[in-house]
């Protein structure tokens, strides 16, 4: 399944029977990187959920057949859930997904079922970071 599908099928699965309205806001919607070699062009989707808050999907197509789609579903003011963010890459036959938890919450309450889901994966080693990345060395070459 190509990442554009997954897209519309994630978004259309956690709106359904919700009352929600898509944010339209041209400037944000499509933009690409970097700007003089338009390598990669994002397309976004903004939309405030009621009784939820916000969900929000970038999606690109980069160089040698990349794909990344984000989806961050931000809870509103006086919910009691995490921040999530889920990022899905695939290049070539390979698929690579990171799902991110972030209690911002005021109370910092358990959430037994996340619980569980960590301890499901605990085994899996934590994804060290490259700084190999254009934007790393654009600053590095810009800095001396």
């Amino acid at each position: 399944m190509r990442l554009t599908d997954l897209e519309k099928e994630l978004i259309n699965s956690f709106l359904n029977g919700t009352e929600y309205k898509e944010i339209v806001e041209e400037k944000y919607q499509s933009f690409s990187y970097p700007k003089l070699i338009k390598m990669m062009r994002f397309i976004t989707r903004r939309y405030v959920v009621a009784r939820f808050g916000h969900l929000f999907s970038m999606k690109t197509k980069g160089p040698f057949g990349m794909e990344l789609l984000t989806l961050a579903f931000s809870p509103g003011e006086g919910k009691n859930v995490p921040f999530l963010l889920v990022d899905m890459m695939t290049v070539g036959k390979k698929r690579t997904v990171f799902v991110e938890y972030y209690d911002c919450t005021a109370n910092k309450s358990e959430h037994p079922a996340l619980t569980k889901i960590k301890e499901q994966y605990n085994h899996l080693a934590e994804y060290q970071e490259k700084t190999h990345c254009l934007a790393c060395n654009i600053t590095k070459r810009m800095n001396g």
